[in-house]
């Protein structure tokens, strides 16, 4: 089944956690996850460096959330960028 796959849910996740950063912050892009803000933003006061260490608390398991989530932002974003590079050949320009 499709909800069951692991791939899948990661997505969704992923989904709402740019939800959440979207409507919880004055973040300029929505394509991030609310743990990647707090990572990049963690050093830029006294509040967001609570707020980095609040969201790693609640995923403790994972030794730095913020930082992983940060650096998937990035991944996603790169492979979003050049998804089409395989294919530049057959693309026409306008």
């Amino acid at each position: 089944m499709k909800y069951l796959n692991k791939n899948y849910l990661v997505c969704i996740g992923s989904c709402l956690s740019q939800l959440a950063n979207t409507i919880l912050t004055d973040s300029n892009n929505p394509n991030n996850s609310l743990s990647g803000e707090a990572y990049f933003y963690r050093n830029r006061s006294l509040l967001n460096k609570l707020w980095y260490k609040f969201i790693n608390l609640l995923f403790f398991w994972q030794e730095n959330h913020c930082k992983l989530a940060y650096y998937n932002d990035l991944k996603f974003a790169y492979e979003y960028i050049h998804r089409d590079e395989e294919n530049k050949d057959n693309i026409s320009e306008c």
